[in-house]
């Protein structure tokens, strides 16, 4: 309980239903945008197959193709942009469908998270079709489809890709490595830290900076019309330390077991965010992660099972006071 209460995003005042009837809420939401998704691929030129396989790993931000080329097979910007919908559709709290329904809830029940989401989506999003653009590798709409798309997937820790995006430069290839953090938003399919989470502690240090300023000035830390407590925010606070610490030790350790630093450290950030490609020739978005040896692997199988279950479902299984 206290995990599903973590990731949750509902944090407003308003008396949710019983956990069976949101399950079942998201249950048919997810449904529903999984056959939207499907429809749409196949309206666009996907074979059936294509487009059920490609639903099912959209949706639920997990990134498989049926091509080894992933969506670069498909040569089709409609494609793309079809994905990009559904990559944010899944990035989402699936409950903010269900209050996006009510009479007046999409002006009053509108997740603070999702706007700072896309605000920031779009942001990196700019940044990097005006530096390929700039640099001269692509016209403006087609570096804009190529960087919507591969941008999003990443960020949205779905792991598809429709270019080599690496070929674009030292720049872009440090961008996509840090786009492995963010995440999508808390109660969705995406992993990462999560934007909620991101806004809570920029809010922290929003305080701090204030205090030094005028130190006796009252500046509660707020998420929409609600005010944090200090055990919320402490709990963000806790989860960005042991994120950031499980990602700097697994980095050491996959290291010692062979791939160099920029592999070793993309692999985890990549893994732990369940996103996908990583950075470099061995595990970027042309190369895979079947060459790395299996102590390797198995490292990097403890990152992605910690990060799915959001860190404190992993280390408190290692807690003798657990089993007690």
């Amino acid at each position: 309980m206290q995990l599903f209460r973590m990731e949750s995003s509902d944090h407003s005042d308003d008396a949710m239903p019983k956990a069976q009837y949101v399950a079942g809420v998201a249950g048919r939401i997810y449904v529903f945008l999984t056959l939207a998704c499907c429809l749409t691929y196949w309206a666009l030129g996907m074979s059936l197959f294509d487009a059920l396989n490609h639903a099912l790993t959209t949706l639920p931000t997990a990134g498989f193709s049926t091509h080894d080329a992933s969506f670069g097979y498909f040569h089709s910007p409609a494609l793309e942009w079809a994905a990009v919908l559904f990559m944010i559709s899944g990035a989402l709290p699936l409950l903010a469908y269900l209050r996006a329904l009510r009479p007046g809830g999409w002006r009053d029940r509108i997740d603070p998270q999702i706007p700072v989401f896309v605000a920031m989506l779009a942001a990196f999003v700019l940044i990097v079709t005006l530096y390929v653009w700039a640099t001269g590798q692509l016209s403006f709409f087609p570096a804009l489809t190529k960087a919507a798309f591969n941008v999003t997937s990443i960020i949205t820790t779905t792991g598809y890709v429709s270019t080599d995006y690496l070929k674009w430069g030292p720049f872009v290839a440090t961008c996509f490595f840090l786009f492995n953090f963010p995440g999508g938003c808390t109660g969705s399919t995406a992993g990462g830290l999560k934007t909620l989470r991101l806004m809570v502690l920029y809010r922290v240090v929003q305080q701090h900076v204030k205090q030094l300023l005028h130190p006796h000035q009252a500046s509660p830390i707020r998420y929409g019309r609600k005010i944090l407590t200090d055990d919320e925010v402490g709990s963000v606070g806790t989860f960005a330390f042991l994120y950031l610490s499980t990602f700097a030790v697994l980095s050491i350790a996959v290291s010692l077991t062979g791939p160099d630093m920029a592999t070793a450290m993309s692999a985890v950030a990549a893994c732990m965010a369940n996103a996908g490609p990583g950075i470099g020739p061995i595990v970027g978005p042309a190369g895979n992660f079947s060459s790395l040896p299996d102590p390797t692997k198995i490292l990097l199988s403890f990152a992605m099972i910690a990060g799915r279950l959001e860190i404190q479902g992993v280390l408190i299984l290692f807690l003798p006071s657990f089993y007690r």
